[in-house]
């Protein structure tokens, strides 16, 4: 059996044109362009964040009064949601809490701050919640989130919407260009599930507790943005 050798530049060309008679290659321009995109929907969740607090000059009877509150707090709330959603702890703490006179700072007690997380379902039912809490002791309201637990359809229609913008922006500056928008190279997707905060000042009024706290989730926002590449033909 004789073996015989291409020499190497030889090589080279046949297997180059071997692979360029598979892949087109593309020496011409590019285009680079991005589109947004938003989809909207009602909500179907909503989470409130909700505090117990108590201060003592004794950390053990600041950690038990903020104890005993917590649990109140956590019954009342289990009450309202009624297996549409959760109640949780979510943090936890105990700090020493300072005086500062002449410069001088002087320990005055201890403060235990239990958090709590309370995911509604039945979104109508958040005013009702946060009276609630407020009357089983909490004296703080983080804050409050509306959200949607599946937000898949409303970010495929973001993202479609943001794609479509991104061929439009292409084809705008091929068209100007006097030339025309060919095959896409890379697509870079990003996105973001939509929440709508609540401001602190609507629940100003729920410590008084003397009537229903009004809350509008209004709707939910789910935003993407789209990047793309493609190549510019005649």
């Amino acid at each position: 059996m004789t073996l015989r050798f291409l020499p190497l530049c030889a090589f080279l060309a046949a297997t180059s044109c071997a692979h360029g008679g598979h892949h087109g290659h593309h020496d011409g321009p590019t285009v680079t362009a991005s589109g947004e995109g938003k989809a909207s929907g009602a909500p179907d969740q909503a989470l409130i964040v909700v505090a117990a607090l108590a201060e003592s000059k004794d950390a053990n009877t600041a950690a038990g009064e903020s104890a005993r509150v917590a649990n109140q707090i956590i019954e009342a709330a289990k009450a309202l949601v009624a297996g549409q959603g959760s109640v949780k702890t979510t943090s936890y703490s105990l700090n020493p809490v300072y005086d500062f006179h002449d410069n001088k700072q002087s320990l005055r007690g201890y403060q235990a701050r239990n958090a709590i997380t309370v995911e509604l379902w039945a979104t109508k039912d958040v005013g009702s919640v946060i009276d609630a809490v407020v009357k089983a002791g909490a004296l703080e309201i983080s804050s409050v989130t509306f959200g949607v637990r599946d937000n898949a359809k409303l970010r495929q229609a973001a993202i479609a919407q943001a794609s479509q913008a991104a061929v439009r922006e292409a084809t705008a500056s091929a068209q100007a260009l006097g030339l025309r928008v060919g095959k896409v190279r890379t697509v870079a997707v990003g996105s973001s599930s939509g929440v709508v905060p609540m401001p602190m000042a609507k629940f100003a009024r729920a410590e008084m507790a003397q009537s229903a706290t009004p809350v509008e989730a209004g709707a939910v926002d789910v935003t993407a943005s789209v990047s793309i590449e493609a190549e510019l033909e005649k």
